[in-house]
């Protein structure tokens, strides 16, 4: 044991040196020559506009960078600015290998805004009548959070409601990720980032800041969501006026396009191309690095100056025209005549071919339930019923069994869910999920409490029995829910079942014991015939409550809201082995690892060649490998 976890510990310190020192997001050293006259240091800026200014310009930096990195944007803004604003620039917990969670990162700022609004407000000449914000990449999203905090604080936080104006540099607004965009260096040095987020998370430590940023994480998401709603929940306390601009690097070296840009969330924004701008340089508009030499004939261009230009537009126009709208937004056009959207996820080992069946039975049994088309979608030809049944990929055993590789899944789904919600804003949404799918939707409810679902059905779950579901029914997240258990699903009973005995990870065995918590809404089923409040199994295996025998069930409480048990084969009892397994699951647990170790000590005492002895070792772990990731 002793050996283990210095080798864990040895692991960690590998990694932690490598990131420390070979890392790309960071901003390295300023080359560009230009010569900031903000003062050194760790702590907070704060440069004094002209005597009479009445407005103030906060500004938020990058990841792994510092105040001193938004000079450039500062000083350009005190010579070309007639108001000359005042400017905060906050020092934000976002080093390398910060644990602060950014949600309280985001708090910090509000209340440092706070401050200064309140402290300006006390000078004879009055208080601040304008306010805007800057970000850059990880300091965009926080700048947009701190923003909507601030308007549904009302008159707590007035600032809000004079900001006329954010603009994002290099904005992540669907968080980061690793992509094919990258170069080899910065995925594999990213990659090595989030290997050492999951091994401090797996020893019970906080996850990185940085995390938080990351595509599908539940802070990006729930900022995702409250943009989206932002028209309805706020737009009276907003400034008249008010613009999002989005400056895009011509050539982002970290962030993709598709995460620089959020579709879903997209409503007002202006972008702007930044020219010959990466995306730690976009910041850079008095002076950078020399361009590479251009094509003999060709001038060389004057990159800081280009970035100015287009700076100032999004700075001093009263109404900036966007001169380059992704593909993703001209794409995203949202369908307001979609009165249903319905999720269908599938479970580990399973490409979930059979998720376009149960949509279409879903879907039949939906179309009775339309409401009249208002004027506005009358004679339209397009579906009042969408779905979202894309595969999330074959999810193995082993990979079912790690909280990041579940938690990376997660994230998926709660991406798609953003994207629904955009394109269909008057939609009810509903979810009809079997096994990890289970996992998926809890996890994404208990992260991100605007996620809503009307009517929710549960086959072969993988959540604890003690879920608290209650807790979600209050919150207006879940409508109805109906809960299939199934006769024979030793694969709950022996795996997740037994983890939730044992108080170890997130998983139970309610898809074989059912939820405890039963408020009104919440079914635990099948129902026994002639017994109404009996529970009783669907007869078969851990995918038998969405095989076709329970397509109708499904179909019907999705539409309905009733159960309709006609054609489900009911049992009133589990098989002898799921009974076995409630029970001494760890037993069984015990009892396989003895037997896999007494087949390794068989080979290993087989009288033959060591050669082959080897080989055979070698081809009996690469067969329990293959069962663990394959299977």
């Amino acid at each position: 044991m002793k050996k283990l976890l210095l080798k864990i510990l040895a692991t960690v310190a590998v990694l932690a040196v490598g990131l420390l020192l070979w890392h790309p997001w960071a901003p390295g050293q300023d080359d560009s020559g230009f010569a900031c006259a903000w003062p050194a240091g760790s702590g907070d800026v704060q440069v004094a506009g002209a005597p009479q200014t009445r407005e103030l310009v906060v500004m938020l930096h990058a990841f792994t960078h510092s105040p001193r990195d938004m000079c450039q944007i500062g000083t350009w803004l005190h010579a070309n600015d007639p108001a000359r604003p005042d400017l905060l620039v906050p020092s934000l917990a976002l080093t390398t290998f910060s644990q602060v969670p950014i949600e309280r990162i985001a708090a910090d700022v509000v209340a440092r805004v706070n401050q200064v609004w309140k402290t300006r407000a006390q000078q004879p000449d009055g208080g601040y009548t304008r306010v805007r914000f800057i970000g850059h990449s990880m300091g965009s999203l926080i700048a947009r959070r701190v923003y909507l905090d601030g308007l549904a604080a009302g008159k707590d936080a007035p600032w809000a409601a004079r900001t006329d104006r954010l603009l994002l540099f290099a904005g992540v607004n669907r968080g980061w990720t690793i992509d094919h965009h990258m170069s080899l260096v910065n995925s594999t040095v990213y990659q090595l980032g989030v290997t050492l987020n999951d091994i401090v998370v797996g020893l019970g430590g906080a996850p990185f800041t940085v995390m938080a940023s990351r595509h599908g994480a539940p802070f990006v998401n729930q900022l995702r969501l409250d943009w989206q709603a932002l028209p309805q929940r706020w737009a009276d306390r907003q400034a008249p006026g008010f613009k999002v601009v989005q400056l895009l690097g011509s050539v982002d070296d970290i962030v993709p396009p598709g995460d620089n840009v959020d579709a879903a969330s997209a409503a007002g924004f202006v972008y702007l191309q930044m020219p010959y701008s990466g995306h730690a340089n976009v910041v850079r508009v008095l002076a950078d690095a020399p361009l590479p030499p251009m094509p003999a004939g060709m001038p060389q261009p004057d990159a800081p100056a280009a970035r100015a230009a287009q700076l100032r537009v999004a700075w001093r126009e009263a109404e900036p025209v966007s001169d380059s709208i992704p593909l993703a937004v001209r794409r995203a056009r949202p369908d307001p005549c979609v009165q249903h959207v319905v999720f269908v996820m599938h479970g580990i080992r399973d490409e979930g071919h059979w998720t376009e069946r149960v949509a279409g039975a879903v879907e039949d049994a939906l179309q009775p339930t339309l409401t009249p088309d208002p004027p506005d979608c009358e004679g339209r030809p397009e579906s009042r019923i969408a779905f979202e049944i894309s595969s999330y990929g074959y999810f193995p055993m082993l990979s079912f069994l790690r909280p990041g590789a579940r938690a990376e899944k997660a994230a998926w789904l709660m991406d798609r869910y953003a994207e629904a919600r955009h394109l269909y804003p008057q939609a009810r949404f509903h979810y009809v999920g079997h096994s990890h799918g289970t996992y998926l939707l809890r996890h994404v409810l208990e992260a991100v409490h605007d996620v809503r679902f009307d009517r929710v059905v549960l086959a072969g779950s993988v959540l604890r029995s003690s879920e608290p579901w209650e807790c979600f029914f209050d919150r207006g997240q879940v409508g109805q829910l109906l809960n299939l258990r199934a006769s024979e699903d030793w694969v709950v009973a022996i795996f997740p079942n037994t983890m939730e005995r044992v108080g170890w990870q997130d998983l139970g065995g309610a898809g074989v014991r059912g939820f405890e918590q039963t408020p009104p809404g919440l079914t635990n089923g099948p129902r026994l015939v002639g017994d109404p409040g009996g529970m009783g199994y669907v007869q078969g295996a851990h995918g038998a409550a969405v095989e076709e025998h329970a397509w109708r069930t499904i179909a019907h409480f999705v539409a309905e809201g009733r159960v309709d048990q006609a054609g489900l084969p009911v049992v009133k009892h589990a098989s002898r082995l799921v009974a076995l397994a409630e029970d001494w699951g760890l037993v069984l647990w015990f009892a396989l690892l003895i037997a896999l170790g007494g087949g390794f000590a068989l080979l290993w005492r087989w009288r033959v060649r060591e050669g082959v002895k080897v080989l055979a070792a070698l081809a009996y772990l690469g067969a329990i490998w293959l069962v663990v990731t394959r299977v």
